[in-house]
């Protein structure tokens, strides 16, 4: 899991204005054909990847039509199978957003609340889980480090809450944001709690089919999707999966993941003011004016954003200010270059002010 998903931004900021180096498209391209914005997207990736290198999948959803996609790229190096509109990713830390979901309706229904104690559902934890409360595990203020343990063995909350057993909890007075992934695999085992049921299955039955979204949370499953890669074009080297329920594993096309957009306009799981109170009451991001809540981030732009990474694999999921737009790439390639391109293709459809200032 890489641990600087949310860290994409501070860089993006420095480079948003960055020109569109004009390139020829050479891949699939739909949608929008005299849109300038698609045409500048599809030149930032074309730029970066080419037929012979592991890429990248993009997809823009306005209301909600599919209006946009473009991919350049292969799915597998070994197979030379390319990268297609139907290509499913692990989209990593962009899992979070669903695994809060299911929190807010918990909390809605009147079955949880924010400010119960992780002990309260954990009673087997240390001390310091009676001075952490669920919305802190939401807004990653809860001081907890990510174990340093390979994510591998931690496919489920019984097996976190063992290896948190003697972890160092961060109580430093100037210190409220901390980004873990620990936080979010132990909101996926408050929901089991709760309802009984496991993760994958709720949230297919009550967030995602709801929803009308073909998003699937696969843990530890053999998925039908690209070999992810990091290194470069001198060395790719393929990575295994590092399971974190909760945190991550959610697959699907950057199709489906820009349709799933729509949430955030027009919520059909929670009503529009407990999603809108959730998304006010976040805390800010490190030393921006962005705030953290139910698994997303709210930019001072009054847009919506998160990163994720996972199994080689990066994606970026971005909202319009007004809701309109959601913009959605995944690469089957972790590295600076692809981190670059999904900053690049969200301000092509976005616009340069979209991340707002470098704080």
């Amino acid at each position: 899991m890489y641990a600087g998903d949310v860290s994409w931004l501070g860089s993006a900021r420095a480079r948003v204005a960055a020109a569109v180096v004009v390139l020829a498209i050479a891949a699939a391209t739909t949608g929008c054909a005299n849109d300038p914005r698609g045409e500048n997207a599809a030149r930032v990736i074309d730029k970066a990847f080419s037929t012979d290198t592991p890429g990248c999948s993009a997809a823009v959803a306005v209301e909600d039509r599919i209006v946009w996609t473009h991919q350049m790229g292969l799915s597998d190096l070994d197979s030379t199978a390319p990268l297609d509109a139907d290509t499913r990713f692990n989209i990593g830390s962009v899992s979070k957003q669903f695994t809060a979901t299911a929190i807010l309706m918990l909390q809605e229904a009147g079955d949880l609340d924010l400010d119960d104690t992780v002990a309260d559902h954990f009673s087997e934890l240390p001390d310091w889980a009676a001075a952490i409360t669920v919305r802190d595990l939401m807004h990653h203020t809860s001081g907890i480090v990510d174990p340093s343990i390979p994510w591998s063995t931690l496919e489920d909350p019984d097996a976190l809450v063992a290896a948190l057993q003697n972890v160092e909890v961060r109580t430093d007075v100037e210190l409220e944001w901390y980004y873990a992934n620990a936080n979010y695999v132990l909101l996926a085992g408050i929901v089991e709690n709760v309802t009984g049921d496991p993760l994958d299955q709720w949230l297919q039955q009550n967030v995602f089919e709801p929803n009308g979204d073909s998003l699937r949370l696969e843990v530890g499953a053999s998925v039908d999707g690209p070999t992810g890669y990091t290194g470069d074009a001198v060395t790719y080297r393929p990575e295994e999966p590092a399971p974190a329920r909760g945190a991550s594993d959610v697959w699907g096309t950057p199709s489906a993941l820009a349709l799933s957009g729509s949430h955030y306009r027009d919520p059909v799981v929670l009503s529009a003011g407990a999603l809108d109170l959730a998304l006010s009451d976040g805390v800010p991001v490190e030393t921006s004016n962005d705030l953290y809540g139910p698994g997303i981030i709210s930019l001072e732009s009054g847009g919506l954003i998160h990163a994720g990474s996972a199994q080689g694999m990066a994606t970026l999921f971005a909202v319009s200010p007004d809701r309109s737009t959601t913009v959605a790439i995944s690469c089957n390639i972790l590295s600076e270059a692809s981190a670059e391109v999904t900053v690049d293709v969200v301000t092509a459809w976005l616009g340069d002010d979209f991340l707002g200032e470098t704080p």
